[in-house]
């Protein structure tokens, strides 16, 4: 099938609007600010210029990878192989302002902070599954990893972090009351 210059100007305008900040932000995990939105503007470059055919599932995977490409390269050329902190900040919420409740913000800085503990690879795929909403398939497609491993990561991470949670629950009383 191939789309009038028009209707894929439309395509390409309503995919940057839905995903620009989500890649950027998952951008922003591997390199600082301005050379993330540098990638992420080639990726939509380069969206332009492909195949007509991509699904939007496809493209969507497409521009992580692309992205997450675009980083790595970035990172190798920059000899900066440690991720920053800013990801750390933006990994359990997706921009909303966090539930006023005093117990819910305590319990999400508990878990940003067991993040880190995590591997790299899990930290990764679970950004891509609870921030950005990707399936299964779509962040194997992006990372390289099998979708069973994909799986396997996220299992393992949600299995560590109840842990350490449940742990620090049974210990500390989150109300701020004896």
């Amino acid at each position: 099938m191939v789309i009038r210059e028009d209707e894929k100007i439309y395509l390409v305008r309503a995919l940057f609007e839905r995903y620009e900040s989500k890649l950027l932000r998952y951008t922003m995990r591997f390199i600082p600010e301005e050379a993330a939105r540098e990638a992420v503007q080639d990726a939509f470059l380069k969206l332009w210029t492909i195949d007509d055919s991509l699904t939007e599932e496809h493209v969507v995977q497409w521009l992580y990878t692309v992205c997450r490409n675009r980083a790595i390269d970035i990172q190798r050329k920059d000899k900066r192989m440690t991720p920053l902190e800013l990801s750390d900040e933006a990994i359990m919420s997706s921009g909303e302002d966090v539930a006023a409740d005093y117990e819910t913000k305590a319990r999400m800085e508990l878990a940003k902070s067991f993040m880190k503990l995590l591997t790299e690879k899990e930290r990764e795929v679970i950004r891509l599954k609870f921030q950005d909403g990707l399936s299964y398939a779509q962040i194997a497609a992006i990372t390289g990893h099998s979708v069973s491993h994909v799986g396997v990561l996220i299992h393992n991470a949600l299995v560590h972090l109840r842990q350490k949670m449940k742990r620090v629950e049974n210990v500390t009383p989150l109300r701020g009351t004896p």
